[in-house]
């Protein structure tokens, strides 16, 4: 063997036991005797060194479900999986990080749907995290052969304060976005509250060739963190950004978005008094309607039905139809009485499209419907283009049997 060969397969088995001495070393720090702490920064790679990897570790969470329900939890409690070590992600199929993490404890979890996986993604540059994810241990994810670093289950208080302390450590504006929108999931954490309205309030600032202005991207994801958080006087605080004439337009439609991660209750009546006020801009209502159509409540449907045969602003119209047709995927009804409620063409062909999007039998029916009705030609061949798009064999037979006839 030639001393270049030698030299190769010397430094290749030196890179295997250098992983597998890092690997046994991850896990001997990871017992419940070292904080989180200590655990990340032997964890996290030094600049210029190694290659990039995600580092995770699990926290419980107080919240289940889309109705935002709160369970009596510790904010020093930890998660139910105690794995650590360093795995790969799978290349090409989508698996919940508790199997990824431990196939075999991934089937005696009873709360993964209530643990939530923190996981940041490191390059070479050191300890500047570059992207975030935050799912349950029971979401699917597609990791794509990365190399994952766990670092165990542990409370929210000490994640809280890693979190601080990498957010203080860094100027990148993208990676303070990435940690403030892992802070919100933090719903355990008092102070976090009074953390994030401090930020959103523009006590944040950034300087640019001597200029310091108010960092408006770090106040949104502020926004957005906040809406994740149990905390009641979280719901009056967004109301009055999304009221207030002083605040920008972008600021006042992330906080109409926050809301409707809130509990199904408070953001139904705080979505819909928005929608409901006509002295505010027509933008910030037009978004309270589409965010309504993702809060699982039964009012919803109504609420947008209302609207539709009520206002007299075209655009709120429009977007209602859209977003009742993400809340009425099960049924076209409702978009069959939006479309014989509203006398506005450009309305009743919003609720056609939303209609064909259904790709139903049922759609199909009330399409044919509307084309053999009295209405202008301009809303049957509309409807009749919607038809085509829908593309089964019953709307094909319905589209052949309409040649020559209209």
């Amino acid at each position: 063997m030639s001393h270049i060969r030698r030299t190769v397969v010397l430094v290749a088995i030196a890179a295997v036991i250098v992983q597998y001495t890092s690997a046994q070393e991850l896990v001997r720090m990871g017992d419940e005797s070292q904080s989180l702490a200590r655990i990340f920064e032997m964890a996290s790679p030094v600049e210029g060194q190694g290659s990039e990897a995600w580092i995770g570790y699990s926290i419980p969470t107080a919240i289940i479900g889309h109705d935002r329900s709160v369970f009596n939890i510790s904010s020093g409690a930890r998660g139910e999986l105690s794995f650590v070590g360093s795995v790969h992600g799978g290349s090409t199929d989508a698996k919940s990080i508790a199997e990824l993490l431990s196939p075999q404890a991934s089937r005696t979890l009873s709360r993964a749907d209530t643990e939530l996986a923190i996981l940041m993604k490191f390059g070479r540059s050191g300890h500047t995290p570059t992207h975030f994810v935050v799912v349950s241990l029971s979401s699917r994810v597609l990791m794509n052969g990365a190399r994952i670093d766990w670092l165990g289950n542990h409370n929210q208080e000490e994640s809280y304060s890693l979190l601080q302390a990498l957010y203080r450590n860094t100027s990148n504006v993208d990676a303070r976005r990435g940690l403030i929108s892992l802070v919100g999931r933090h719903d355990l954490i008092a102070d976090s509250v009074p953390w994030l309205k401090k930020l959103v309030n523009g006590d944040e600032v950034s300087t640019k060739n001597g200029v310091t202005k108010e960092n408006v991207g770090i106040r949104k994801s502020a926004i957005f963190a906040l809406g994740y958080h149990p905390d009641k006087s979280i719901g009056p605080f967004l109301q009055e950004i999304i009221r207030s004439s002083t605040r920008s337009e972008n600021l006042r439609k992330a906080a109409v978005y926050s809301v409707a991660n809130r509990n199904t209750d408070e953001a139904f009546s705080l979505l819909g008094g928005t929608i409901r006020t006509k002295e505010l801009p027509v933008s910030i209502r037009k978004a309270a309607v589409y965010a309504v159509g993702g809060v699982e409540h039964t009012g919803v449907l109504r609420l947008l039905e209302d609207l539709i045969a009520e206002t007299s602003e075209t655009e709120l119209a429009k977007a209602a139809v859209y977003s009742m047709a993400d809340v009425g995927a099960r049924s076209i009804a409702p978009l069959v009485r939006a479309f014989q409620s509203t006398k506005s063409t450009s309305v009743q062909k919003a609720a056609i499209y939303a209609i064909a999007g259904a790709e139903s039998n049922d759609a199909v029916s009330a399409l044919r419907d509307i084309i053999n009705g009295t209405h202008t030609s301009q809303i049957r061949k509309a409807a009749v283009y919607a038809l085509g798009n829908i593309g089964t064999d019953e709307a094909r037979d319905v589209l052949i049997s309409l040649v020559g006839t209209i």
